[in-house]
């Protein structure tokens, strides 16, 4: 039987472990926080890019760029799917997981090849045991995510688009919506598909004419890539 001392000792030592964890809480929620504000900031511009480039294009509709439509239909279909490294977030990783495999199998149904890259510790796991190839196995980009990595994958999907090495390229991940709920999200990332609002297209709507300077070809060749 433990003495008064050392229940003492236990009580003390327990505290102190508290006060420890309950700084580590203050310092995570801090973050989360802040990673959360930057997101909602960012994702507020992206919309907001992305209707602009819209109504643009639906006043262009001849201009074709090279993002915007395949140089090879027969090319293999890229998939990047991302997931967590840890095993610490429940359904996060297995709603994303089932995401992708449902999206592979539907694509090898229609006759496409694809090749699978997999951004994250627990999706790349998974698909291994199920036996579908990876063309990519990444950890550190999930790891030690910066925007300067994520320019750098985009860059070079794009680029191998443009070569003609794949013929669509779709990326799978779970989508924010607040602390308690995200979602399993499938997105055409290339070709370029620029969706016109809806509500320039609504009965009534005022047309509004856009003059593009110095021209389509100049603005929409830098508007474009970046779109992604």
């Amino acid at each position: 039987m433990a003495s008064l001392k050392d229940i003492r000792i236990r009580i003390a030592s327990v505290k102190s472990t508290r006060k420890i964890t309950s700084a580590m809480k203050v310092v995570s929620a801090a973050k989360f926080h802040k990673a959360q504000d930057m997101e909602a900031k960012f994702q507020v511009y992206q919309d907001k890019f992305a209707y602009t480039l819209g109504l643009a294009i639906s006043h262009s509709a001849d201009y074709v760029h090279p993002l915007m439509e395949s140089s090879n239909p027969d090319a293999p279909v890229a998939v990047l799917v991302f997931s967590s490294n840890s095993s610490l977030c429940g359904a996060y990783n297995q709603n994303v997981i089932n995401e992708a495999k449902r999206v592979i199998s539907t694509l090898e149904s229609q006759g496409r090849r694809v090749l699978v890259h997999a951004y994250g510790k627990k999706v790349g796991e998974a698909l291994k045991r199920d036996a579908i190839a990876l063309a990519t196995f990444d950890e550190e980009l999930v790891g030690h995510p910066s925007f300067e990595g994520g320019v750098d994958l985009y860059n070079a999907v794009q680029m191998a688009f443009l070569r003609g090495e794949y013929s669509e390229v779709r990326v799978i991940y779970n989508k924010f919506h607040n602390p308690a709920f995200q979602s399993p999200t499938e997105q055409l990332l290339l070709p370029i598909k620029p969706e016109i609002p809806v509500s320039s297209l609504a009965e009534g709507a005022v047309r509004v004419e856009y003059i593009i300077e110095p021209g389509a070809k100049d603005f929409f060749g830098f508007a474009l890539p970046h779109l992604g």
